[in-house]
């Protein structure tokens, strides 16, 4: 199977930091306490994503509600896969999440694979975190470079690009935002 450039910064990034690679869903152990606290979880969410629902169903437009609603239950839909160890509820979820992720980039005019690409470079910055001692590393490190997202999100609507990405000078608002490169 051949990745996309996306998926190996992410694998680079896991494998760096050590997390577990390629694990069968189907051979974790059927914890009981894990199930439980997955379907919990599950559980809220679906209640958070029906009370955005109902907004939607009573009038309210707003995009950021449509959006949350549609990230929320597709997540809980995940965790409930995770809780199952079904790989095509949760394959199925993580492509739903995928391409309500990208949706979203659309409806709020954002470039995401640039976005990616910057949190996958500055990700490999961070500490390396050391397994069985700090499993969730929240120490960045003196040598993490945060990912520079700003400039990513002054897409012109004059020359319909993407200034600092493609190095439009061709009109004054471009030059007035960036300056010239």
């Amino acid at each position: 199977m051949e990745f996309s450039q996306h998926m190996r910064a992410v694998v680079r990034f896991m494998a760096k930091q050590d997390f577990e690679l390629g694990v069968d869903l189907h051979t974790l152990p059927a914890n009981p306490d894990v199930v439980n606290a997955l379907n919990h979880v599950s559980s809220e969410m679906y209640k958070m994503a029906r009370l955005l629902e109902k907004m939607l169903e009573f009038g309210c437009n707003d995009p950021r509600i449509m959006r949350t609603q549609l990230h929320v239950e597709e997540t809980a839909e995940m965790v409930e896969g995770l809780a199952k160890q079904s790989k095509i509820d949760l394959i199925d979820s993580l492509a739903d999440i995928q391409f309500i992720t990208m949706g979203t980039a659309v409806t709020f005019d954002m470039h995401l694979e640039a976005a990616h690409q910057e949190v996958c470079r500055s990700n490999l910055t961070k500490n390396v975190r050391i397994p069985n001692v700090n499993p969730r590393c929240r120490d960045k490190g003196q040598h993490y470079d945060p990912p520079k997202l700003a400039r990513l999100v002054g897409y012109c609507q004059t020359c319909e690009l993407y200034p600092a990405l493609e190095g439009c000078t061709r009109c004054d608002k471009c030059l007035a935002v960036f300056g010239k490169e």
